[in-house]
């Protein structure tokens, strides 16, 4: 009920304001030099149907008692790349960020649920989070799928959190240096440049 943004626009809870989906506000605020430019972003921005969601719950997901749409996370970069490099371990899937200088934080929600892939944006460069001072700059906020979450649990299993090549120890370095010269079988010519 406190919301004054437009997270409920996008959840398909209440229509689109005219002032908004006139491109007048984002014209007035300076974010765009246009009306029509700050307008276009209401044409594509992913609405989910009206009517179809009847609540929003945040929560930690320890704490959830039901399994969730989506599961947003919020990481220092670090953190994001560990849970970046999850989402493709297995799949593959590219890193895809659909956003906008407006109504950054409610591409979070929409898109990734229409779409089932993941999306995420950085603090700071959303008009609406910074001025309302949501998060500091430069987080991560990750929105990932639930049916793309079991696959990210099991990479975080799996995978490294810190790469080989970014190991400092002399251990590590030499593992390294014996695949790289393995690759030497594979393509003579190749050479790479540290």
């Amino acid at each position: 009920d406190d919301d004054n943004c437009f997270g409920k626009m996008v959840m398909g809870m209440i229509e689109k304001p005219p002032l908004a989906a006139s491109g007048q506000a984002g014209k007035d605020f300076g974010v765009f030099r246009t009306q029509a430019a700050n307008a276009r972003l209401y044409h594509s921005i992913t609405t989910l149907t009206p009517g179809a969601v009847n609540f929003v719950v945040f929560c930690p997901l320890h704490m959830c008692e039901f399994e969730p749409d989506l599961v947003l996370f919020v990481a220092d970069i670090p953190q994001a790349d560990v849970l970046m490099r999850a989402t493709s371990y297995i799949s593959g899937d590219l890193w895809q960020s659909t956003a906008s200088c407006v109504l950054s934080c409610a591409w979070l929600f929409g898109h990734p649920y229409v779409s089932g892939k993941v999306n995420y944006t950085i603090s700071g460069l959303g008009h609406g989070m910074r001025r309302r001072k949501v998060y500091p700059s430069g987080r991560m906020l990750i929105s990932v799928p639930f049916a793309k979450l079991s696959e990210v649990i099991e990479a975080l299993g799996q995978m490294d959190w810190e790469l080989i090549a970014m190991k400092e120890d002399d251990e590590s370095r030499a593992e390294l240096r014996d695949r790289m010269d393995r690759w030497q079988e594979v393509s003579p010519d190749f050479v790479l440049k540290e």
